[in-house]
């Protein structure tokens, strides 16, 4: 009897939810890979000046890796896009499968999946990391202060998609409270050993919001080796090209299984 597929832990970038998955999540499933769609809190939130980075990690950390690591010692998978990648940088410290095995128990994260997402190293802020400005498609205080949102959204964040699709996408759209991209990271879990040979990064080149010389910089700024794979697709290959963007998903999930 083969083992069990790993779980496949998704999560989403900021200015939407976990809806944006929807597109991929089948095709995920198709390939016999369980999925999970995790939420984070500085989405849309009731009181926007007091998010953080460090509140999302932990978030993430206690409501769905710790269950499905520590509890049910499943191996996951770790897809992650845009700023999901300063959360699961933050969250999956200490749960390398093979740093767990080290220390006698079962499950963990086989694998990390950074999707068009941004890297930064602790200390340092999202903001920092795309040069310390908020870009210009990025409006701050709206639609109330400590929200922000971004116009003019398809073009921005998916111009390569079906423009049927474009009132779709809108009523995804959330606001986001803007201070977790100005307060520090912890910890980063790719720079920890248990990941080495455990990195794979979808290089999005025709990215509106992290451009592709933006995402090369991170990589390299980061020291440790990612088997980088270029797509030709916006930010939000989910909503452009998503079974193609789930073949890349069970491709690297295969690879991380057979290490």
């Amino acid at each position: 009897m083969s083992p069990p597929k790993p779980t496949i832990l998704l999560i989403h970038g900021a200015l939407t939810t976990a809806v944006s998955f929807d597109w991929v999540i089948p095709h995920l499933e198709q390939a016999g890979y369980p999925t999970v769609n995790a939420e984070y809190l500085s989405v849309n939130p009731e009181k926007p000046l007091e998010v953080t980075a460090q509140k999302d990690i932990d978030h993430v950390r206690k409501t769905y890796l710790d269950p499905l690591i520590e509890q049910e010692h499943k191996d996951v998978v770790l897809a992650v896009h845009s700023f999901g990648g300063v959360i699961a940088g933050g969250a999956a410290v200490g749960l390398s499968k093979s740093d767990r095995a080290a220390k006698g128990l079962k499950g963990g994260v086989i694998g990390m999946i950074f999707i068009g997402a941004n890297i930064g190293h602790e200390g340092q802020t999202m903001l920092e990391t795309v040069g310390g400005q908020w870009p210009p498609w990025l409006k701050i205080d709206k639609p109330r202060e400590g929200l922000a949102v971004i116009e003019p959204l398809f073009e921005t964040l998916c111009h390569d998609a079906d423009p049927s699709l474009e009132s779709e996408v809108e009523s995804q759209a959330r606001p986001h409270g803007y201070l977790c991209f100005a307060t520090p990271m912890p910890a980063q879990s790719w720079s920890e050993k248990g990941y080495t040979g455990r990195l794979a990064y979808i290089r999005t080149s025709e990215d509106r919001i992290n451009p592709a010389f933006a995402q090369d910089m991170w990589i390299q700024g980061t020291g440790v080796e990612w088997d980088v794979l270029n797509m030709e697709a916006s930010h939000a290959p989910y909503i452009s090209k998503p079974k193609e963007l789930a073949q890349h998903i069970v491709s690297f999930a295969q690879k991380f299984e057979g290490l």
